[in-house]
Formats: C-alpha cells, structure tokens, sequence
C-alpha cells in the first residue's frame, strides 16, 4: 500500500530529472561554452527570430566591435554521397572557415577549413558554394570509410563532385544536431548585396571580459548601421544575442521544466497519502505505543521507530523506483520528439542515483516525521486502558494533521487534473486546426538537385516535368505534382513582394512556393478563384501567380485580385499577374495563421530543392519502392532524402504536443487516483473512529441519511479549503505554461469546472461510501464492534 506507490512517485521524479539533467543541467560538450551565443535577427513586435541573410553576415563578420573573439555562419544543407551503392543522403553543414575555431574544437584528424578552401570559383553570380573540399563527421568516418585514418586526403564524391577529404571530426561533435559532414561555406559575389536571404545560423564567441549586457549594446550599434544600409529590406530589424544553449533548447524547456514540476507534485501527493496511511497505522498501535512509554521507553525512541520504519520503507521505494525511472526513460525517449533528445545518450548516472537517495529518503522522513511525532504524544497508559474497547480516537492535532493531508491531497490533485484538461484540450485545438489541403493518400519524396548536374534552369525544368510524369505512370498514383516546400511541414520560404508597382519602397513579407501544376491539385488545395496553375505557364510565357486567401484580403481589400500584378524581390524586373486565388494553408506548423502566401509556376522560378508528391490509393506505404524507383529512373544518381507519408510528418509536427499532453494525462489520471484512495483511506479512518458514536446517534433514534449527511458535513470545510487552494494553485500554474496551450486560457472555465466537479465527485463518494457501510448495520451491531 505504500511501497509501489512511492516508487511510483519516485521512479517518475527521478526519469524526469535525468532527462532535465542530460538536456538542460549538463554542460554543453565546447571549451567555455558558457562564451557561445547565437546571433538572429529580432523584430521590435517580439514575434520571432529570424536568420541573417549573407550581406547581414558578412557585416557582423567585419564588425570591429571588440565584442567577439570570432563569428561564424553556418547552413544545413542534403549531400549525396555516391560510390557506396546506392545513392546515400546526407545531412551536410556548410560552414564558414572560422566555424571551428568559434566552437574550439578542430578535427580529430586533419585539419579545419581555410580561407582559400571557401574561396567561390566562377560563376561569380553563385551566392554560396561549398568548395572542393570536406570534413567527415565521425559516424560516416565509421560507417563509410571504416575508420581508416588514411582517408584523410582522399577524394570521395559527393553531388557529383570530387572533394578532398580533409579531416575527421571527433566522435561526440555534431553540432548543429545531426551533422554528418561539414563544407566549406564561400560567398559569391552577389551575397553582397543579398540582405533578404535570411537562411544562415550564426554563432559568436564572446570576446574575453565581455559581459552578455555589453554584447548586446554592441550588436545594437550594428543592427543599427544595417537598417541604415538597406531601409528597405532590414527595416527595423534589431540583433539579439541568445545563449546558445538556450537557443538549443528552445521551446522544449519550458516542457521539461512543466513536466518535472508535475512529477514533483505526483511526488507530493504520493509523500501525503504515504504519511495519511503511516499514520492510520500507527493510530491502531496507540495502545502498544502506551504500553512501552510505560514500561520506560523515552518519546524520542518511538519518534526514531517510526522513522525508522517509514526510512526503511522509503529506502525500498527507492530501489524498486530506479527500476521504474529506467524503465520510463526508454518510454520517455521512445515518446519524445526526436529533438529533444538527439545525439544525447540519456540514462541513469551518479547524479540520477544521488537525486533518487536525497528525494527518497527525504520522502521517507516526511512520511513518517509528523505521525511519530504526534504519536509519541499519546495519553498516559492509564487513560488509555481506561478508554476499554477497540475504537480508535483521535486527538484534536491529530486531527488537524489528518485533516491538512486531505487539503493538501485535495489541492494538489485539483492542480494536476486542471493541468492535464488544459493540455488536452489545448491539444484537441491544434488538432482541429483547419489544413486547408487533403493529406489522406499522398506519399512526399524529398530530393535536392546537385548544381553540378542541373547548373542551369533548363536541366531543372527538364528534370521536374519527366519526374512527375514518371510519379504519375506508377500504378495506384491518381495524381502527382512537384513544389519547392510542403503546407504545415516545411518552414520559412519567405519572399517580398511588392503590391503596387508605383511604390517601390513599399514591401511585404509573404510565403512563397514555386510548383507544377500538380502540386496544389495533389494536395486538393481549393481554387476559390480565377484558375489554377497550367502546362501552359512555362518558360517564356507571361509571369503569373496564384495567392491564397489571406494574400487577397490582405493587400487587396474591397476589390478583385484577379488581373492584379506583383512584383516579386529578387526579380524586380518581373510582374507576376494574379490569375488565381486559393483556399488557405498553415506555413511552418500549425499554431500560426495562415500567412499570406504565393505561388508561381515552377517552370518560370526553377529551384533545387524539391517535395514530390503524389496521391495512392490503398496502403500509400507499399508505393514506396516504386515512387522510389520512378525517381531513380530518370536520375539513377540522386539522392533521396526522404520517402514518407505526409499523415506521418503531420504526427511528427504534433508529436511535441502530444508527448507533454500524454504524459501530463498519465501524471493527471495517477493524482487523481491518488487523491481518491487517499481520500477514501481518511473517511474510512474517520467513519471508523466515529463508530461509537454512530452508534449512540442510531440508537438514540437518528435517521441513516441524517447520519450520512453529519459525516460528509463534517468533512465539507476541509473540501471547500483543499479546492480553494487547488485553484489558486491551478491558475498560477496555467499562467506558467500560458505559452504552452493553443487557443485554450490559463482560466478558461471549462477546465476549471472539470477539475473541480472531477474531484468533487471523489471527495463525495470518498466521504458517502464509509457512512453509509456503517450506518447500514443495526445500533447494537454497531456499538459492539466498536
């Protein structure tokens, strides 16, 4: 009774705690990191960061503030890596030269980048290019090249380039998370006057003696010269230097945090339930407690009995608890956004294993501390012999001290249960959040085209229209079509456009895709409007456009986009005529309104990184080799990055959602099952107690339901004064996780009213059921087992 439950308590607390500690306690694996921050644009509204654009950069990198020991850029970018059979997609990171001596960890073997290794070759118009060289990551070291040192200096190809190995990183570094192998990150000429292109991280090293607060002015002072640089296009865009672990973990903090403080309080409610039995029990030992004081025991030996007991108790909780927290950090992995714990080899350690003894025999203390003390108070052996009998009474601070483990229960419990209805409701919303597209069916194949291949637009524009001929030609496909990025799934892809052509100072930031004409029709995105985008639209052809509906309402209130024209950065020189108009989709997730967003025929903006796309009938799994095979046919040397379900990466963008509301759903449905037995345990201790007197009220002509409404009167105080509390509770604790819940309020009531009615049922069976097993037998019954 109370064994499994405090291991249960612990082994949650403890699995928690581990996973706080691996991601968020546990020193970042750089020299110093504590130097290392990251380096974003921030807009004056505080919605968001954004990356720097290559001229942004390269400002920031001849910055001579005296605030940095060094800058670097870096971008993640897919590699094909051939020779090995088939085709093997990699993740690659283009870095600026400076990149490792910023982070100050150089190759294991080898040596790092150099200046005349980023060097951009012809053409000069490239804005990046990554050189004719690269360092291999210490997991492909392994995997491909089976260790040997030798291959430092050897040639390997990569997107259809020969490039020099040289140098191994060591094993452990992946940063940015899941980088496998690292390119030189060179600049073309035109990334001088590239300041829209906000794709590249940065990372900075504080100079020494450089505090965080004089950095921050400093990078003022700089985001200031780049707003006079290009008014336009920076605008009022600020630079905000962030902790680089705390730019790492993000938004998964907040999570973490949430679910540890929800451990702690299942902990709580599992310490004061423990303590409430504990006590009970010792309450049926008054008699033996009397009898050793009286034979010439000392009170402070019976306080060290009963905490030697409870210790005892505690101490095999918490071996049967580290059990449990092993077993629930695989669960908790196994749930967890992929993220979340990426390249972090979570576990019990020293730190775990201490944590466990300090909470569990600190537990076991408070369990069994408050019962013995009030049991070494008993009356004196005379008193109690005199009392004759088996009834159990309790004294006035006995009483109190039961009757604060209820309110503490009660309290504890009502903020848990809130909680969990907070996030599943918050949950049920961004899971009702319209897409605006019919992902049932429709299977994505990613790939990247190497510019060494496709180096011109006509390559591309050739690739995409056999590809998606060959997508269409695979037996249960109904349709096919090829884009630049995928609705919810794939962020950023931001573009300026300008509205009226008369002003050309004025711009707006807007999504943009570039696809075929299969792409919207796969995806079954509804044309409200006008006509969608046709084979017709090619190369050569006059520029157009299709703008969802938040575009329209947005920039042409009042009025018809049909006919209208946009001017989209960086083609000035082009106006793309408005000939459509179709339904919304969320861009980059799903808890953002639907920007306003444009889309232009692919044939007359080619780009290299493609989602395929195609809807299949039946199981869309097994058309996975064949979409796979159609790719290959008409490019047997591609890479491809990634074949999946679209339903599939939808539940990867709610996993992070749906692993705190499981969770916090499992802590909530324990509290409250805690809350009910512990509750239970109280009144059943109390209608127990009270039998003698239940039994005088029957015989003395008491009505059954008179006496089951004095016994839940009697109780109704410390109810009202646990829910009270348990509210106050909750809403702090909602307000605390505010940036947690979509389209759900900290105070929405109807949250509030399920965690109240939810616990008010158990408090009043826990206090009916007792009364009303008693009351049903006869007085004399009654009186004589009392």
């Amino acid at each position: 009774m109370i064994v499994l439950p405090l291991a249960l308590g612990i082994g949650a607390t403890v699995a928690i705690y581990t996973a706080v500690q691996d991601v968020l306690l546990a020193p970042l694996d750089f020299p110093r990191p504590e130097r290392l921050v990251s380096v974003r644009h921030s807009s004056p509204e505080g919605d968001g960061t954004l990356r720097l654009s290559p001229a942004n950069y390269l400002d920031l990198e001849s910055w001579d503030g005296g605030a940095f020991d060094g800058v670097a850029a870096y971008q993640a970018v897919d590699a094909t890596l051939l020779g090995q059979g088939d085709p093997i997609t990699l993740n690659a990171v283009r870095v600026t030269p400076s990149f490792f001596r910023v982070m100050a960890i150089p190759p294991a073997l080898g040596r790092p980048f150099d200046d005349a290794m980023a060097r951009v070759p012809v053409p000069a118009e490239t804005i990046l290019d990554h050189g004719a060289y690269v360092i291999l990551g210490h997991g492909v070291w392994q995997k491909y090249f089976g260790g040997r040192a030798s291959v430092v200096g050897e040639t390997v190809t990569i997107d259809d380039r020969r490039l020099q190995v040289v140098g191994v990183m060591p094993e452990g570094f992946r940063f940015p998370a899941q980088a496998e192998i690292y390119l030189p990150l060179g600049f073309g000429e035109i990334a001088l006057e590239d300041r829209g292109g906000y794709y590249l991280e940065t990372v900075a090293r504080l100079a020494d003696g450089v505090t965080m607060d004089q950095a921050q002015r400093n990078a003022d002072l700089l985001a200031t010269r780049l707003q006079e640089a290009a008014p336009r296009i920076n605008g009022d865009l600020g630079l905000s230097l962030i902790p680089l672990r705390d730019f790492l973990v993000d938004d998964l903090e907040l999570g973490l945090w949430l679910l540890f403080a929800t451990s702690a309080l299942i902990l709580l409610l599992v310490a004061a339930n423990s303590a409430q039995l504990f006590l009970a029990h010792g309450l049926e030992r008054q008699r033996d407690v009397a009898v050793r004081l009286a034979l010439g025991a000392h009170h402070r030996d019976v306080v060290k009995r009963f905490l030697l007991e409870s210790t005892a108790l505690a101490f095999a909780s918490t071996l049967l608890g580290l059990v449990l927290a092993d077993l629930g950090l695989d669960l908790l992995v196994a749930l967890a956004p992929a993220e979340l714990f990426a390249d972090r080899a979570v576990g019990l350690d020293l730190g775990s294993l201490t944590f466990a003894l300090v909470v569990g025999l600190s537990t076991g203390v408070l369990v069994g501390l408050a019962p013995a003390l009030y049991l070494s108070r008993i009356r004196s052996l005379p008193e109690r012999l005199a009392e004759g009998g088996r009834s159990l009474s309790l004294g006035r601070g006995q009483k109190l001290l039961q009757d604060g483990m209820v309110v503490a229960q009660l309290s504890l419990a009502v903020v848990l249960v809130h909680v969990t209805y907070l996030m599943v409701m918050s949950y049920h919303e961004l899971r009702s959040v319209p897409l605006g597209f019919d992902p049932e069916g429709v299977v994505t194949v990613d790939v990247t085209l190497p510019w060494e291949r496709y180096e011109d637009e006509d390559s591309m524009r050739f690739f995409v229209e056999r590809v998606a001929a060959e997508l269409a030609a695979v037996p249960g496909v109904s349709a096919a079509g090829v884009g630049l990025r995928l609705p919810v799934i794939d962020s950023g892809g931001g573009i300026w456009i300008q509205v009226d052509p008369n002003r050309p100072d004025e711009i707006h930031a807007v999504t943009f895709n570039a696809v075929d004409p299969g792409f919207l029709r796969t995806l079954e995105v509804a044309l409200l409007r006008g006509r969608g985008l046709e084979p017709t639209d090619r190369a050569g052809a006059p520029p157009v456009a299709v703008i969802s509906r938040a575009l329209a309402q947005r920039f042409f209130p009042g009025r018809d986009a049909l006919g209208e024209t946009l001017v989209l950065t960086p083609w000035p020189e082009r106006r793309f005529e408005v000939v459509g108009i179709v339904e919304d989709v969320p861009q980059g997730g799903l808890k953002h309104e639907p920007s306003p967003a444009v889309y232009v025929p692919y044939a007359q903006t080619p780009m290299d990184r493609l989602r395929l796309v195609a809807k299949v009938g039946g199981d869309p799994r097994l058309a996975f080799p064949a979409l796979r095979a159609a790719v290959w046919s008409v490019d047997p040397s591609l890479g491809i990055r990634r074949v999946a379900t679209v339903d599939s990466l939808l539940e990867t963008v709610l996993l992070p959602d749906r692993f705190s509301t499981t969770l916090l759903g499992i802590y909530g449905l324990f509290g409250a099952i805690l809350a009910a037995s512990g509750i239970f345990g109280v009144m059943a201790f109390f209608a127990e107690s009270r039998r003698v007197e239940i039994g005088l009220r029957l015989a003395l002509g008491g009505t059954p339901r008179d006496l089951i409404a004095w016994v839940v009167s009697r109780a109704a105080g410390r109810a009202v004064l646990g829910l009270g509390l348990g509210v106050a509770g909750a809403l702090a604790l909602g307000i605390a996780i505010a940036d947690r819940l979509f389209r759900v309020e900290p105070w929405s009531p109807l949250p509030l009213a399920l965690s109240l009615l939810s616990l008010l049922s158990i408090v009043s069976l826990a206090h009916f059921l007792p009364a009303r097993r008693i009351v049903r037998h006869e007085p004399a019954s009654v009186l004589h087992r009392a």
